[in-house]
C-alpha cells in the first residue's frame, strides 16, 4: 500500500507534518547560519565586508615625518567605499594577521642594510608569496628610496618572476606634463598607453610624478600582463652606475608603469610609481593636495586593482574577515606617537623661545642697510634675535667672512645675530633659507659633516618638508628621502 500524500492524510496529522517540514527547513537555515560564520571554515570575499592592509616599513613612524601609514582622507574614502582598512609595520606582520585581509598594498619598503632589517626582510620574503598563493591579494607600489630600495624589493618580487629596475622614467613631449603649483622640483607626467584589462576599465590616463625616482619601470616574465605604459614619447634611463643594475635594459619608448598577473590562487599587481603620491599622503599641500588621484584616473585604477585583488580570495584558504576592532591587536601606532613629543621632534636645545625676525638682507646682498643697523634697531624694538639671510648669488667669501663677523659682534646675551643665505636650486627652481652655516652655503658637500650645524626652512614651496620637522607630521614622505635633509 503507497505512503499516503498530505492531501490523503487526516487534517490534525498533515498539519503535524507541515510543522515538521518548517522545523527542518529552518534547522536547515540555522545550520548554514553558524557554519558561515565559523573561523574554521572557508568563507568567500564576497559574503563579508572586503579588508585592505597598508604595510609599510618606516624605522621612524611616529616621528616628526609621519603620524600615519595611509592618508586619514584616503583611508576615509576605502571605508566609504565598502573596505575594511588596516594598517602595519612589516615588522609587526605575522601570518595570522596577514590572512585576515583580501588585499595587502606594499609601500615605503625597507632600506634593510641602512636599518639592519635583514630578519624583517626575510620573514616577509616568506610570508608574502605564501599569502599570494593561499588567495590573497598583493599590491605593490615602486617605492624605491633613490635606489637604495630596489635590490631588496627584488628579492622578495624573485618568486613572482618581476623585478624593479634602478630607472627613471622621461617624457619628451611638453603637452603630457604639467608643474606641479606647490613644489615645483615635482613635475606630472601623463600616460594614455592604457591597455583593456578588468584592472583599467574606465582607465584612460593616468599622471604620475617625475622626481628622483619616483616613477621607475621594470621588466616581467611572460606570466605578466602590461596594462600601463608610458606615453609613445616617453622613456627610461638609468640612474647612476650601479654594477648590479647594468643588466636591465633601458626602454627607448613607453616604458611599463604597471601589470598584473594570477599567482597561486591570488593575485598580484605592480605599479612602479611612488605611494607618497596616491596612498601615503596624496593629499599633501606639496602634492598640489591630491592632483594625483584628482586628475586623470588613478584613483579608478587603484580602485579596480584593489577589487580585482580580492576575487583572489575566495578561491583559496579562508582568507579575509578583518574588523577595525583588531587595529591595535595589530599595530598600535599610539604608543610611538607618544613617544615623539614636540620637543624631541624638533632636537630642541634647551633655553628661552626668543623673538625675533628671519629673513633680514644688508648691504652685502643688495640691501640698504649694515648688520649693525639692523641690530640696533632690534636693540630698541625688544627683539631677542636676528637671522640674515643674504642672497647666495651676490655673495663670496670675503663678503661671507665680513657677514660673520658683523654678527659675532653684534650678539651677546640680549640679542643674537644669525648669519645665513637665501638660495635658489639650480634645478628645482625652489628657494629656501638656511642659517647657523659653519661654512659658506655655496661651500657646503652634500654629504658629510657640513650639515652638521645648518638650519633650512621653506621659502615658497620648495623646501616646506624641512618645516616639517618642527611640525611633526607635515612630513609628505621621511626626511631621508628628500635628500641632505637634516634640518634641526
Amino acid at each position: 500500500m503507497p505512503d499516503p500524500t498530505v492531501d490523503d492524510c487526516p487534517e490534525t496529522e498533515r498539519q503535524m507534518m507541515n510543522t515538521h517540514k518548517k522545523l527542518r527547513i529552518r534547522l536547515c537555515l540555522s545550520i548554514c547560519i553558524l557554519l558561515s560564520a565559523s573561523p574554521f571554515l572557508p568563507c568567500a570575499a564576497s559574503a563579508r565586508q572586503r579588508s585592505i592592509l597598508f604595510v609599510a616599513s618606516r624605522h621612524e613612524l611616529g616621528s616628526g615625518g609621519y603620524c600615519c601609514l595611509v592618508d586619514p582622507r584616503y583611508k576615509r574614502e576605502l571605508e566609504e567605499g565598502g573596505w575594511t582598512v588596516g594598517y602595519a609595520m612589516l615588522s609587526s606582520l605575522k601570518w595570522e594577521w596577514l590572512r585576515k585581509f583580501n588585499v595587502v598594498v606594499l609601500q615605503q619598503h625597507p632600506d634593510v642594510e641602512r636599518f639592519r632589517l635583514d630578519k624583517v626582510f626575510g620573514r616577509a620574503c616568506e610570508l608574502i608569496p605564501r599569502y599570494v598563493e593561499a588567495g590573497g591579494g598583493l599590491f605593490v607600489f615602486g617605492d624605491l628610496h633613490r635606489g637604495r630600495i630596489y635590490g631588496n624589493l627584488n628579492r622578495l618580487l624573485t618568486p613572482f618572476g618581476a623585478r624593479f629596475y634602478y630607472q627613471i622614467v622621461e617624457e619628451e613631449d611638453p603637452k603630457r606634463q604639467r608643474d606641479l603649483a606647490n613644489y615645483r622640483a615635482t613635475k606630472a607626467l601623463m600616460t594614455e598607453s592604457v591597455a583593456p584589462s578588468p584592472i583599467t576599465q574606465g582607465v584612460k590616463r593616468i599622471w604620475y610624478p617625475h622626481f628622483a625616482q619616483t616613477t621607475a619601470t621594470f621588466g616581467a616574465d611572460e606570466h605578466w600582463q602590461v596594462i600601463v605604459r608610458g606615453s609613445p614619447t616617453s622613456y627610461s634611463r638609468r640612474l647612476g652606475e650601479d654594477v648590479t643594475a647594468l643588466d636591465q635594459p633601458t626602454y627607448s619608448q613607453s616604458p611599463p608603469l604597471a601589470a598584473y598577473r594570477q599567482y597561486g590562487k591570488g593575485r598580484i599587481v605592480l605599479f612602479a610609481s611612488h605611494s607618497s603620491w596616491y596612498t601615503l599622503d596624496p593629499y599633501h599641500y606639496m602634492w598640489d593636495e591630491g592632483f594625483f588621484l584628482r586628475e586623470g584616473h588613478a584613483k579608478r585604477f587603484l580602485s579596480n586593482a584593489y577589487a580585482w585583488l580580492a576575487e583572489g580570495s575566495a578561491k583559496g584558504e579562508r582568507i579575509g574577515g578583518f574588523r577595525p576592532t583588531e587595529q591595535t591587536a595589530l599595530f598600535d601606532i599610539s604608543s610611538r606617537l607618544e613617544e615623539s613629543a614636540r620637543a624631541r621632534v624638533t632636537h630642541s636645545l634647551g633655553g628661552r623661545i626668543r623673538e625675533g625676525v628671519i629673513g633680514v638682507h644688508t648691504q652685502y646682498s643688495g640691501g640698504e642697510h649694515r648688520v649693525d643697523d639692523f641690530c640696533a634697531t632690534a636693540r630698541e624694538l625688544g627683539l631677542d634675535c636676528l637671522v640674515f639671510t643674504e642672497d647666495q648669488e651676490r655673495l663670496d667669501a670675503q663678503k661671507w667672512q665680513q657677514l660673520e663677523a658683523d654678527c659675532r659682534r653684534n650678539t651677546d646675551d640680549v640679542l643674537l645675530a644669525i648669519p645665513g643665505v637665501r638660495f635658489r636650486g639650480q634645478v628645482s627652481n625652489n628657494e629656501g633659507v638656511v642659517f647657523n652655516l659653519n661654512k659658506l652655503w655655496s661651500e657646503l658637500p652634500w654629504e658629510g659633516k657640513g650639515f652638521d650645524t645648518f638650519i633650512r626652512l621653506g621659502c615658497k614651496n620648495g623646501w616646506l618638508a624641512n618645516t616639517a620637522q618642527v611640525s611633526p607630521g607635515l612630513n609628505p614622505f621621511p626626511y631621508y628621502n628628500q635628500g641632505a635633509i637634516n634640518a634641526h
